[in-house]
């Protein structure tokens, strides 16, 4: 009778922890079915997000830098246009290219700020290669002293900003799980906060003339030109002495990977370097920059370096020691047309080739 007494007792305490289980796994299983709900939703309103507004920041107006950024990627992303020829580069391809000064060739220049660095101009090559058709040719065009710069020294925090911001839109840019995360992160902040007023309407820092808008769509109708105001302005010198390197590993590293899209998409590449004042030409010993030319050409069929590399510009044409002001565009433009051709007509001789 004991022992029948102490097995009863020993089942009403197993079928009261079974009935005290039940409980707490229902309120963990909605506890869960809780957390991936809010997850997915705030996922989906940080990937709903448009791709400007994830870059610029949401509780003050839109610096002029910032906007100039946002806009050659966001037209690599958003708009479908077929180009002749596409430029990509630092500010002295942004201000010194103009495309509507070419002949016959329908282009647009994607140049950009140099603070972006490497990344910045690899991720809108792709951009622009996976959203258009392909171009005729494809130019970079940075100043000299662009690849001895250190992105982490000139950029700050833009550099992950873009690409936290744009580099989920391109493929292999961006992990998956990084991606998810940030879009996590996104949107849980669109959650927690009231609803902000759309900051690229607000007057640009720097260009209160200007809103984000209203220069994007200046900025298109100039075919991405973005010339630099007055005859002069800026600093006219350089860095002194000159670093140990020429061409920091993170700049070849992102060129190269730039030179085998285009090899494999069958598109030329031609890199170019934009002039420079005649007094800061002699600062520097440019022939390491002529001799990883050839090196890129060797290895990369469709890419052809421009020569001479240092194009030395006096005074009267430049705007500062690195950038063209109006008349310096003018003188520029031939040489960039020449090298275009040029490599247009290298295509078509290689197409003719059985």
């Amino acid at each position: 009778m004991a022992t029948q007494s102490a097995q009863g007792d020993q089942g009403a305490n197993d079928q009261e922890r079974s009935f005290g289980i039940a409980p707490a796994l229902a309120v963990a299983a909605s506890a869960l079915v809780t957390l991936a709900l809010v997850m997915s939703l705030t996922y989906w309103l940080g990937r709903r997000t448009e791709t400007s507004l994830r870059f610029l920041e949401p509780r003050r107006a839109p610096t002029v830098d910032e906007a100039v950024i946002a806009h050659p990627i966001e037209y690599a992303l958003d708009n479908h246009e077929s180009n002749d020829v596409v430029f990509l580069g630092d500010s002295t391809c942004l201000a010194g290219i103009d495309p509507l000064r070419l002949q016959g060739l329908r282009g647009y220049n994607l140049g950009s700020q140099g603070s972006l660095g490497p990344i910045g101009t690899l991720v809108t090559a792709k951009a622009y290669l996976e959203n258009h058709p392909l171009p005729r040719v494809l130019v970079l065009c940075f100043t000299p002293f662009r690849f001895e710069v250190n992105t982490g020294v000139a950029g700050g925090r833009l550099p992950n900003r873009f690409i936290a911001s744009y580099g989920p839109e391109v493929q292999g840019v961006v992990p998956r799980a990084t991606s998810v995360e940030y879009f996590l992160k996104r949107g849980a902040a669109g959650l927690l906060s009231e609803r902000q007023r759309d900051v690229r309407e607000d007057p640009l820092e720097g260009m209160t003339s200007q809103t984000y808008w209203t220069l994007q769509r200046r900025t298109y109708e100039a075919r991405g030109h973005f010339a630099l105001s007055g005859a002069h302005g800026g600093k006219w010198f350089v860095d002194e002495p000159p670093p140990p390197k020429l061409i920091l590993d993170e700049w070849d590293s992102a060129i190269r990977q730039i030179a085998g899209l285009c090899n494999d998409s069958g598109v030329p590449l031609v890199l170019l370097f934009s002039p420079i004042w005649d007094e800061v030409s002699r600062s520097r010993d440019f022939s390491p920059l002529e001799r990883w030319g050839r090196q890129l050409e060797a290895a990369y069929p469709r890419v052809k370096a421009a020569r001479p590399v240092v194009l030395a510009y006096a005074r009267p044409f430049m705007w500062d020691a690195i950038h063209l002001n109006e008349a310096g565009v003018q003188k520029f433009m031939p040489t960039v047309a020449t090298n275009v051709q040029a490599a247009i007509a290298a295509q078509s001789a290689r197409a003719s080739v059985p």
